[in-house]
Order: C-alpha cells, then sequence, then structure tokens
C-alpha cells in the first residue's frame, strides 16, 4: 500500500467541500489519514476545513507538518524563494518527460493554484488511484499525487535550503 498526497483542484468551495464530505464519509478502498480544502484568496491561502482521522504512523511528524507547510510555504516570501527553489533543485535533477507529472508538491500549488481556485489536500494509504479519484472528480478534476515519502525528502531538502538562505542573507546584511 502507498503513503501518498493527493491534490485536486477546484473552481469554487462547493465543489471541492463536496468531494471532502463524500471522500470523509465513504472512504472503502483507501485509508483517510488527513484531508483539508485550501483556497488561495487575495494571494493568501486560507484554510477552509480539515479533517484527522486520529490514525497513529510512524510518519506523524511528517503528516501533521505537511499541510501546515503548504500554507506556510504558500504564504510568504520566504515559502516563494523556497517553493521556487525546490522547484530548481527538483527541475534540474531530473529528465522532465512531463512536467506536470514530475515537478513537486510545493511548486505544483505556487504555479497551479491560481486566485480563487480550491485545492482539496488528502493524505492516504491506497493501493488502487482510481478508487480516490473517482471520489474526488477526476477527469473532470485535476488529481496530482506524490509519495509521502519524496515529500519528507523535500521537505528536509526545503529545510537545508532555508537554512543555506538565511546565511547567505545574513552575510549579506552583515549579520554573520
Amino acid at each position: 500500500m502507498n503513503n501518498n498526497l493527493a491534490v485536486a483542484l477546484y473552481a469554487n468551495d462547493d465543489d471541492a467541500v463536496a468531494a471532502f464530505k463524500k471522500i470523509k464519509e465513504d472512504n472503502a478502498g483507501f485509508t483517510l489519514l488527513q484531508m483539508a480544502v485550501l483556497k488561495k484568496e487575495d494571494d493568501e491561502i486560507r484554510h477552509l476545513v480539515s479533517y484527522d482521522s486520529g490514525a497513529n504512523t510512524s510518519n506523524d511528524t511528517v503528516r501533521n507538518t505537511l499541510i501546515g507547510a503548504l500554507c506556510g510555504l504558500l504564504a510568504g516570501p520566504v515559502g516563494l524563494l523556497v517553493g521556487g527553489g525546490l522547484g530548481f533543485m527538483s527541475g534540474a535533477a531530473k529528465d522532465m518527460i512531463d512536467a506536470a507529472h514530475s515537478e513537486n508538491v510545493f511548486s505544483f500549488m505556487l504555479h497551479k493554484l491560481t486566485e480563487g481556485e480550491v485545492a482539496l489536500v488528502a493524505l492516504t494509504r491506497e493501493e488502487d488511484e482510481s478508487v480516490l479519484d473517482s471520489k474526488l472528480g477526476a477527469p473532470k478534476t485535476t488529481v496530482m499525487r506524490w509519495d509521502l515519502a519524496v515529500i519528507e525528502k523535500q521537505m528536509e531538502e526545503a529545510a537545508d535550503f532555508q537554512d543555506k538562505l538565511v546565511e547567505k542573507v545574513s552575510k549579506i546584511v552583515g549579520h554573520d
């Protein structure tokens, strides 16, 4: 069974919240760990509704930090730099056959979530992705998925990148 982060994009709150309720009530075919609906308004990410299964997992730190990290990284200028840096590192490290499927979750959220758009973000364990996809509204709805282990590595890279960035900025402004 794969631990995944699935992100579905919607044009409005109603569709995203309807999918949220549907998935919360019926998650047969996959294990739902955590889910949130986020909306981009006035260049900020707003949290609309969330769900946490309370399940103990070996990756609780990543799981509990991930949705907060998505909001935090998307909210401020450092987030833009970190997200952009991650996107650059990810892109440089891979030969991208399909750009939409190779970018990391942070870059995806920064660049794909437009003003007024809503994202349903779900942390799941699943064997057959089509089960959740159908509940999210695919193929009409854009659904992207990332392996949680890969995201954990990207979060570590983001932290390292942020540390290096802070160090460089401190040197530039003379605060060694």
